[in-house]
């Protein structure tokens, strides 16, 4: 993959659609001649689009969707009206597209996971400009609780990004001011409690995401090691911030990258394994794990939930029930709970062989830097 620094652009429905609800076609034009401008200087770029269930619904006369084949038909349509669209505008530009569907499996497993990124890294290499949805059409999960913005954020995952920008119908991220009114913020230097607090709901009936689910996407893309923007898709002057964006201009809300952000493979424990069981420990091991340095050891286990093999990805939380860390087991779950308290020279005794005294070794974990701000058991991590 070229050396250049990777852009991924994510467009919501509501910038790409019109207020009848058809498809925005000047602007998925003066998008797309921006995307492949970017392209034919060597700069790698991943679009993320979202749109195809509004226009299919456009396409097949439906003014809502109440239920979950609706929409999987509605996507099934407008995946391929928008890629039309997409082909048509960029091989006039002089550059090739490829479709790419995606789920939330695909970034679970590992292997998956290898696949979809080399795969992607192979097109942007070959100058192809890889455009993403989620696989609306096949999977219940993704139509019922995914966003696009998730999704994007696990692009940036695969193709290592260093910029994401979100392409939406406000200006930027706002906060309140000291008298409480909601003004646009140029930067973010840290996505914290009051950040948290300030997001809100999606402003169109539209898209599914909102506010709320970009600060979450922007957690994790800042803490792989992105420069985040939030900004408008479709400003007075009628072009898109893209080229701007990527020369480093100022629009709408920057959110910087995290100082110390993921590396290898622990980036994907963190942001994308699929978790199989999870550990309740001690304040003493919570204290160990935070301070760096340190696996996590049988004496500090107090609770051992799920049913799950040697080798599985485990959440770990404190007693507070505040998720600390991510990692590989080195035990099933039926050995945890015979071992869970006991010191390392009673390990051997209980399961009648030889054992380490590691639960989850130090290089196999990911810690949360910003514990406070995890989400709860039921929220998107």
């Amino acid at each position: 993959m070229p050396d250049s620094p990777v852009m991924v652009v994510k467009v919501g429905t509501s910038t790409l659609t019109t207020a009848t609800g058809d498809l925005d076609l000047n602007f998925l034009r003066a998008l797309s001649d921006q995307l492949c401008e970017l392209t034919r200087a060597g700069q790698p770029v991943v679009l993320v689009s979202s749109g195809a269930i509004r226009a299919g619904m456009y396409q097949l006369g439906l003014r809502e969707c109440r239920d979950l084949p609706s929409s999987q038909a509605a996507a099934a349509v407008g995946q391929i009206r928008l890629m039309q669209h997409y082909a048509s505008f960029c091989r006039d530009a002089g550059v090739h597209v490829a479709q790419v569907l995606l789920s939330r499996g695909d970034v679970a497993n590992r292997e998956r996971y290898l696949n979809a990124r080399n795969t992607l890294r192979a097109l942007l290499a070959r100058g192809v400009l890889p455009i993403i949805n989620e696989n609306d059409t096949v999977t219940t999960e993704e139509i019922q609780f995914g966003d696009n913005d998730q999704l994007s954020s696990q692009v940036c995952q695969l193709v290592l990004a260093d910029v994401l920008l979100f392409l939406t119908d406000i200006e930027g991220f706002m906060m309140p001011d000291s008298h409480g009114e909601m003004q646009l913020v140029a930067e973010v230097p840290e996505i914290n409690r009051a950040v948290i607090a300030a997001a809100g709901g999606s402003s169109s009936g539209f898209g599914r995401g909102g506010m709320a689910s970009k600060i979450n996407a922007a957690r994790i893309a800042t803490r792989l090691g992105a420069r985040v923007v939030i900004a408008r898709g479709k400003p007075d002057n009628g072009v898109p911030p893209v080229r701007a964006v990527a020369a480093g201009e100022r629009v709408g809300t920057t959110f910087w990258a995290a100082e110390h952000a993921l590396r290898g493979r622990k980036r994907w424990l963190a942001t994308s394994a699929e978790v199989a069981g999870e550990l309740t420990i001690d304040d003493g091991a919570a204290r160990a794990l935070l301070a760096g340095g340190h696996s996590l050891l049988a004496v500090g286990v107090r609770e051992v939930r799920g049913d799950f093999g040697a080798g599985s990805l485990l959440l770990v939380r404190n007693l507070a029930g505040t998720e600390v860390a991510r990692g590989l087991s080195n035990f099933s779950a039926a050995d945890l709970r015979r071992i869970a308290g006991l010191r390392g020279d009673a390990l051997a005794a209980k399961l009648g062989q030889a054992a380490g005294p590691e639960v989850i070794h130090l290089d196999n974990m990911a810690l949360v830097d910003d514990v406070d701000l995890v989400p709860t058991a039921g929220e998107t991590p």
